[in-house]
């Protein structure tokens, strides 16, 4: 769930223990379990 956007333009990304920066055009979230 994309929570908002950074100044760079890269999606943030609420993995449910973190937000995270995802680049734009990724479908990689990173969570507890590493990139799924």
């Amino acid at each position: 769930m994309a929570v908002g956007i950074t100044a760079d333009g890269r999606l943030l990304v609420d993995s449910g223990s973190s937000i995270v920066p995802v680049n734009a055009g990724e479908l990689s979230v990173r969570g507890k379990d590493g990139y799924f």
